[in-house]
């Protein structure tokens, strides 16, 4: 298997150089990539760009809201007991007064049965656990609001420790026309409509809305009609911005280039490749645009899914939280008496107190490796231009992205967006967040899906004018085919490869460098295969294939099979550069032979192969009449 792997590699990669070594006098003969593909392929991917890069800062904003715990619980502003958590806690003294009740008529029938029976020893024997349980019950509201508490304050100190490195605790590396300057922290965002007053500019510019603080504040829309939002410096944002807000947007919004990753440099979505530009222009031009428009297609998926599977969990979370809560009496009373955690109502006594547990603990889990990678992404960004190694800050700028300009800044994404991508999956894991984590695969694989369609694309798009394969067009005329460079390294045979270079064979490489058993008829084929100077051809063939499918051994089989076909390459000269099985598929087209007979056609033609050594075997070349 290694071998074939090896053999198999070696002859793309022959491929690849002839492709770029191929004299430009036989290069001139082909066409170049149509205007048409080229937009309609940057065209599909730039939306879906835009779209994802959409959704991030929708997600964002989202997420904001639901790691809020006075959203959470709808504590008002100068604090105290909202409505919802007034509602709440009536649902749990409305489930405390059942329990309480069910102790009453336990401690009732428990009295009765010692007096009848004058044991009171099973009586002793419980008391402990009963009289344990009244006082888990009666206290189920305080100790989950003591251990949310608790969560929250290891939660806001994780995160409080980036602040520990003071005014510098987050900072952009400076560029060769801005100095450094502290992390941009979001204090509003704004949406389709609420956008259209907005004048996009940079801290200090633009429409201010005064309501906010502070009231010096500009507004940024990275994406015009779609969203804008209001920023702030990390180090002296409105108080009431959240620690896990100022690592959460330091992270995403300023060291994983959120704001940029929309905005990629000049895609040449305009370029004409009209027909006369040189063939390796061409292909360059078009491999440009592509791979940049593939690069910002995977960072937003890199970006976006995390950030979905982050928001699906912490809302998830906000339910978890109000139904544990409101019903922790049930699960203190499968505390003290273990056996109500046994049969089928075992969620109800007890599975709950662990997804309240999980619930609780989550920010945390998420905070812990979100920090670290934060506090190494700024303490990189604080290394002098000068410091910075020689081979990442060479002149070469990236003509990629708006604000990275060198390998160094490029290098320090990509290991944001490791941190947000590797340590959001797996700290909101099934395992690790339990009931929470329910959809964290699901996305993840959507988004492993999406990205490695991402990394096809450039290989979908068929610029390759195969050489010696030709198909009618809309109006009859024979015109040079294109393929994809996936269909053509698809379609390679090393075994065929070999044989076409040896031979000088270019027209048959080229026209097996197509799809493999690709079912489409040739109509040209198909009408001189019917025409009335090739009837003894077809009655030949039929014949012949006959005897060759009833022949006795597989060898005299095979033999009779290749016969008819070179009889058909040598008669019917459109053939002669065909594949078998496009050879089959005409036969079928005319008429000639049926779908059972192909088939028994095919598993000869797959024994011969076989017994090939796995390589699709080449025809013998006949001389023709």
């Amino acid at each position: 298997m290694f071998k074939q792997k090896l053999h198999t590699g070696v002859w793309i990669f022959l491929l690849m150089a002839a492709a770029f070594l191929v004299p430009q006098t036989a290069l001139a003969q082909l066409t170049t990539p149509s205007q048409t593909m080229v937009s309609g392929a940057t065209t599909l991917v730039t939306l879906v760009i835009g779209i994802l890069n959409f959704l991030a800062w929708l997600v964002l904003a989202f997420l904001d809201l639901v790691m809020d715990p006075q959203v959470i619980f709808g504590i008002p502003a100068d604090g105290g007991e909202g409505p919802l958590l007034l509602m709440l806690r009536e649902i749990w003294q409305f489930t405390r007064d059942l329990v309480n009740l069910g102790f009453a008529l336990g401690l009732i029938v428990g009295a009765v049965m010692m007096i009848v029976t004058a044991d009171g020893t099973k009586i002793k024997e419980h008391l402990p656990k009963f009289a344990l349980a009244i006082v888990l019950v009666n206290f189920s509201w305080f100790i989950p609001r003591v251990i949310f508490d608790l969560a929250q304050v290891a939660t806001y100190t994780v995160y409080q420790i980036p602040s520990m490195m003071g005014d510098n605790a987050c900072t952009i590396p400076p560029t060769e026309t801005e100095a450094r300057r502290p992390c941009d922290v979001i204090l509003k965002f704004k949406f389709f409509e609420q956008t259209n007053d907005i004048i996009p500019g940079g801290p200090g510019q633009g429409m201010i809305d005064e309501s906010d603080a502070p009231a010096t504040v500009g507004w940024k829309c990275p994406l015009p009609s779609l969203v804008c939002y209001q920023t702030a410096p990390i180090n002296s944002a409105d108080a009431q911005i959240r620690t896990s807000t100022k690592v959460l947007h330091g992270l995403i919004v300023n060291h994983a280039r959120l704001q940029s990753l929309a905005q990629v440099r000049p895609l040449e979505a305009e370029v004409r490749l009209r027909e006369g530009v040189p063939m390796r222009d061409a292909f360059n031009r078009l491999t440009s645009i592509l791979i940049k428009l593939v690069i910002a297609l995977i960072i937003h998926v890199a970006i976006v899914f995390p950030l979905l599977a982050m928001a699906a969990a912490f809302f998830i979370r906000i339910p978890v939280l109000w139904v544990s809560m409101a019903f922790m009496p049930l699960v203190a009373l499968g505390f003290a008496f273990p056996k109500l955690r046994e049969g089928e109502y075992a969620d109800l006594f007890w599975k709950w107190q662990e997804h309240f547990l999980q619930a609780v603990f989550l920010p945390v889990k998420v905070a812990i490796p979100f920090t670290i990678g934060f506090i190494m992404l700024n303490a990189s960004a604080m290394v002098d231009p000068g410091a910075v190694p020689e081979a990442f800050r060479r002149g070469t700028t990236i003509p990629l992205f708006v604000d990275i300009n060198n390998w160094w800044q490029f290098l320090w994404m990509g290991v944001a967006i490791f941190i947000i991508w590797k340590y959001s999956f797996d700290a909101l894991s099934g395992e690790k967040a339990g009931f929470m984590g329910m959809f964290t695969e699901k996305i993840k694989s959507l988004g492993s899906s999406l990205g490695s369609v991402a990394l096809q694309i450039p290989t979908s798009i068929p610029f390759i004018p195969v050489p010696g394969r030709t198909v009618p067009d809309a109006t009859g005329k024979q015109v040079q085919e294109r393929m994809s460079l996936g269909q053509t390294l698809r379609g390679i045979d090393p075994r065929l490869v070999r044989d076409d270079l040896r031979l000088g064979r270019f027209g048959s490489f080229g026209n097996r460098a197509g799809l493999q058993g690709s079912r489409t008829a040739n109509p040209e084929a198909v009408n001189q295969i019917n025409s009335t100077s090739n009837v003894d051809v077809r009655n030949r063939v039929t014949q012949n294939l006959n005897v060759a499918v009833a022949a006795g051994t597989p060898d005299a089989q095979q033999k009779g099979v290749r016969a008819v076909i070179q009889d058909l390459q040598r008669n019917i000269p459109i053939l002669a550069d065909m594949r078998d099985d496009q050879i089959i598929e005409n036969l079928v087209s005319a008429g000639v032979i049926n779908a059972e007979r192909r088939k028994q056609i095919e598993d000869i033609l797959r024994r011969e192969r076989g017994a090939a050594g796995g390589g699709t075997p080449t025809p013998t070349p006949t001389p023709r009449p």
